[in-house]
């Protein structure tokens, strides 16, 4: 099984990038990476182990918390990992974006 990275987590994972980068260093920022791309491939495999969030969207998407990252993928085939979001942000405003 696989994943696929949509644009818009794209944007936000360089975003992660260079925060990480410049607040923590080069070796935080690759590990912070690694994590992140980890936790995608265990969705390929696991597609049940984040949780649904009918509070925040309609869509058929799961939610995954990696501290402090909410990770927010639809399980298929491949696995599609539409956005990765600070903890501290309103996932309400998911649709917004």
């Amino acid at each position: 099984m696989s994943y696929r990275v949509l644009p818009a987590a794209l944007k936000d994972l360089g975003e992660i990038d260079d925060w990480v980068l410049e607040n923590f260093g080069t070796s935080f920022a690759d590990e912070t990476r690694s994590d992140l791309l980890r936790a995608f491939s265990l969705f390929s495999h696991f597609p049940s182990i984040g949780v649904a969030r009918p509070e925040v969207t309609k869509k058929p998407f799961r939610f995954f918390l990696l501290k402090p990252y909410w990770i927010v993928y639809q399980p298929g085939t491949p696995t599609l990992i539409h956005r990765v979001y600070h903890s501290a942000r309103d996932l309400r405003r998911l649709d917004k974006h």
